[in-house]
């Protein structure tokens, strides 16, 4: 055994150093995919995992009920029910610091509770002041952590100028958390007041947000909650702390699963191309292999040799992978915990990423399955050759196939491709894999005919390639499986990427024709910009009247939007002046939604397409919302289109929404003016500024920004792109180099005939053209097939049903970048098929 590892060794590092590098190439970048994501995704579900610990304290229920809150009333309903030691009511309110850039969220906490229990949780959260006393005789007085007080440069005795959903405030610090308990929630973005001075700073009376309910010692949590879920007579929701079911965990579980998507992807052509690499290396060694199965070494001990070169490459690439991965992670980071308004950039830490046991057995799996998928192969053909057996690798290794059986294989392959995108029903996820799988072997497994159909085409090619076109596509027939398992890679990747610009320019289409056909003369007014990430501030009851009473303003629709708690998931609320709306719809819309606006007019709701679909209810039908009067129940007058997130939106009349909630002002207003809108949009922020700043959008603006919001996608997607070029552009480096190899004496024998050294390289070019023009045909094909499961998971994950549209440019300039990339890949072997006689 050591002497078959020092000859395996020796002839990868030296003989096959192109093809060991391209292996350890392909074994690194899917382990740094893999551990990357892993190490990224941790680090943020550690911020949502340390809020929910610090705003849990020692509770073990929570009840919420949405952004509209619950009733204070139901903290003593609570308390009183057997198996309840304590329920704490709080409120979260989101401030912004526009001197540091930085959003903070107050906490408010009941500081009169007389539960000597629930003070000593206060002082175990870390929550201490100097002078206790002034959180309660001082309505602005606030506690803030380390971290805001570093940011803003707040300390003991001093303000603190902050801007609330109702405008600018001024809160004075009377004291610092410790760092513990809730000065970890947040990021340590957070502050904490007195419940009902935090109540009356955004005007919210007898409001709470949640209620934290620890038990008795003993209690049975399970009865206790089913107890409380009972007395709330599904008014709000009772679940146990800690559980991922905000927006923020939504948000960041889409993405993830959409990391892991390409991760997945890009580790299957890793395997790929680790089989590619290794299959190579071995048929070059061939005769060294046959000559050692002559002096004694047994088939097993042959196959541990090419095993132990694997395991050789998995070790390095593994490593190489690793160090990578763990550098990447630094930069997912980021992007991950933006996807929430809770956090702002800086929110996690370097300490944040860090290795686990999870991560060294993710890392040491993914290199180990993409040596060993190489592997396997590879081994079994090297024991099958001996030293006077033919060389040639399509005597050898081709076993004649049945025309009739290869093709009910590629029949069976395109059935399943076309079935799981096409037939309704199917998981999109679910959809997506079987439509990459078989559509990645379907162009894999249909290069033999497709070679078979090239030879007897060869004789017209005699003009483009004159002297050496009788050989196009021979060298590609002699590594039949090199060949295949390249235009599979390419096709997988061209298929991926293409779906995916297909799923960007529906998006782009969709939201962009949404903006622009429902109100076209719109301008909207609002405190926050538009398709802003960051928490909305909401509109004064006065800036409103101002915004009405000025002169050429035509027409006013307000607006309001909060989130209710539907069976545990919050959903949106959407409440405007349906009237005034319907009077400005454009026209073409008007047959379709006039039913549902009849139906708000007397009260009832409308929902959302992804709402229907969620909770499988339609027009007709009632739903029961919790309300401060008590619950509701609401008849669906019919469905309407919106893009809200994929538990839908439940639409009402403002006026109807007013009857049953308290609305402290407006998200923002749609106006109409007389005549030109300039100077009115001149008066209306000049009569505003006083009372609160506004932004003033015109359609046409809201159109730009719709654009520029959509082309976000195209960050991450162009980035799958590149990772199309970099592993297509190996593989099919990796192929010619074989090709060039294993054929360097027919080669010398053309050069000798007289062959010139050119049309050498051209044969080698001529080979990678073949490749990119059928990958891309295949993959092409494949994109349009997987775009529709990955509109189908773009509609569950944001509840926007998407119109299919065609960036036919993007598309065009994806095929050339690929065939770049593969002639571009093929320039060193045909240099080395140029010197062919050196």
């Amino acid at each position: 055994m050591p002497v078959g590892v020092l000859l395996g060794l020796q002839s990868a590092l030296r003989q096959n150093r192109a093809f060991a590098a391209i292996t350890v190439f392909s074994i690194a970048a899917s382990v740094a995919l893999a551990t990357s994501l892993e190490l990224a995704s941790r680090a943020v579900e550690a911020l949502s995992d340390r809020t929910a610990e610090a705003l849990a304290g020692a509770a073990q229920l929570e009840i919420v009920s949405g952004t509209l809150g619950l009733p204070e009333r139901w903290v003593g309903e609570v308390r009183g029910v057997s198996g309840v030691a304590s329920a704490s009511p709080m409120l979260l309110a989101t401030f912004g610091v526009d001197a540091a850039r930085l959003p903070i969220h107050v906490l408010g906490i009941d500081f009169l509770e007389e539960d000597t229990s629930h003070r000593a949780t206060l002082r175990e959260r870390g929550v201490s002041v100097r002078d206790p006393l002034l959180l309660l005789a001082r309505g602005d007085a606030v506690v803030v952590s380390a971290l805001v007080s570093q940011k803003t440069g707040a300390s003991f005795d001093q303000s603190l100028e902050v801007t609330s959903a109702l405008g600018p405030r001024t809160l004075r610090v009377e004291g610092l958390l410790a760092d513990r308990g809730l000065a970890r929630a947040f990021a340590g973005q957070v502050a904490v007041m007195d419940l009902y001075a935090l109540q009356a700073l955004v005007e919210r009376p007898g409001v709470v947000d949640r209620i934290e309910v620890t038990p008795t010692p003993g209690a049975d949590l399970a009865a206790l909650e089913r107890e409380l879920s009972r007395r709330l007579a599904g008014a709000a929701t009772v679940r146990r702390t800690g559980l991922r079911a905000s927006p923020f965990d939504q948000s960041l579980g889409a993405l993830r699963a959409a990391l892991w998507i390409i991760a997945a992807t890009g580790a299957a052509v890793a395997g790929l191309l680790s089989y590619s690499a290794i299959s190579t290396a071995v048929e070059r060694r061939l005769p060294e292999l046959a000559t050692l199965r002559s002096t004694g070494f047994s088939a097993r001990e042959v196959r541990r040799l090419v095993h132990g070169d694997a395991l050789a490459f998995a070790a390095l690439g593994t490593a190489l992978g690793f160090a990578a991965g763990r550098a990447l992670a630094g930069g997912f980071v980021p992007t991950l915990s933006r996807v929430s308004e809770y956090f702002s950039a800086g929110s996690t830490r370097d300490s944040d990423v860090r290795v686990t046991g999870t991560t060294l057995l993710l890392a040491l799996g993914a290199g180990l399955l993409c040596a060993l998928a190489g592997a396997v192969g590879p081994a079994r053909l090297a024991t099958r050759r001996w030293l006077l057996d033919e060389q040639s690798d399509s005597a050898a290794s081709q076993k004649p196939v049945v025309a009739r059986f290869r093709g009910l294989e590629l029949a069976g392959l395109a059935t399943g491709a076309f079935g799981a995108a096409l037939v309704p029903g199917l998981p999109p996820r679910v959809a997506l894999v079987v439509v990459l799988l078989c559509g990645t072997a379907l162009a894999g497994r249909s290069v033999s005919p497709g070679l078979a159909l090239l030879a007897r085409a060869r004789e017209r090619a005699s003009g483009f390639l004159p002297g050496s076109a009788h050989l196009l596509g021979t060298g590609l027939a002699a590594r039949l499986r090199g060949t295949a398992l390249a235009v599979a890679s390419i096709s997988c990747l061209v298929g991926f990427a293409s779906g995916a610009l297909i799923l960007s320019a529906s998006f782009g289409e969709t939201l962009v024709g949404l903006v622009r056909s429902r109100y076209p003369d719109a301008i909207w007014v609002s405190p926050n910009p538009p398709f802003s990430d960051g928490a909305p501030l909401l509109m004064l009851p006065q800036a409103v009247e101002t915004v009405r009473r000025v002169p050429g303003v035509r027409d006013v629709c307000e607006q309001y939007q909060a989130t209710v708690l539907l069976r545990g998931e919050e959903v949106t609320l959407a409440a405007w002046q349906a009237g005034v709306a319907l009077a400005h719809r454009n026209p073409a819309d008007r047959p379709q939604i006039a039913a549902a606006y009849a139906g708000l007019a007397r009260g009832e709701i409308a929902v959302s397409t992804a709402f229907a679909r969620r909770f499988a209810l339609s027009t007709g039908d009632s739903l029961e919302l919790a309300t401060p009067r008590g619950p509701q129940r609401f008849k669906i007058a019919g469905e309407l289109y919106g893009l809200a997130g994929p538990a839908g939106i439940v639409y009402m009349d403002l006026a109807t929404f007013d009857r049953f909630w308290q609305r402290p002002g407006a998200t923002g207003l749609q106006l109409w003016t007389d005549a030109d809108s300039r100077p009115v949009v001149d008066a209306i922020q000049a009569a505003t500024y006083r009372t609160q700043p506004l932004f003033v959008t015109e359609n046409r603006e809201l159109l730009e920004r719709a654009r520029a919001f959509a082309g976000r996608f195209d960050t991450l997607l162009f980035g799958v792109v590149s990772l199309a070029l970099v592993l297509g552009g190996v593989s099919i480096a990796n192929l010619l180099l074989g090709v060039v190899a294993a054929r360097r004496r027919e080669l010398l024998l053309l050069r000798t005939a007289g062959a010139a050294p050119g049309q050498l390289a051209g044969l080698v070019l001529a080979d990678a053209a073949l490749i990119a023009g059928g990958s891309l045909l295949a993959g092409g094909a494949l994109g349009a097939l997987v775009a529709r499961p990955m509109l189908g998971i773009l509609r569950d994950e944001l509840g926007l049903p998407v119109e299919t549209h065609v960036d036919a440019a993007r598309l065009a300039l994806l095929g050339a970048w690929v065939l770049g990339a593969v002639l571009l890949s093929a320039l060193y072997p045909a240099a080395l098929a140029h010197r062919t006689d050196r």
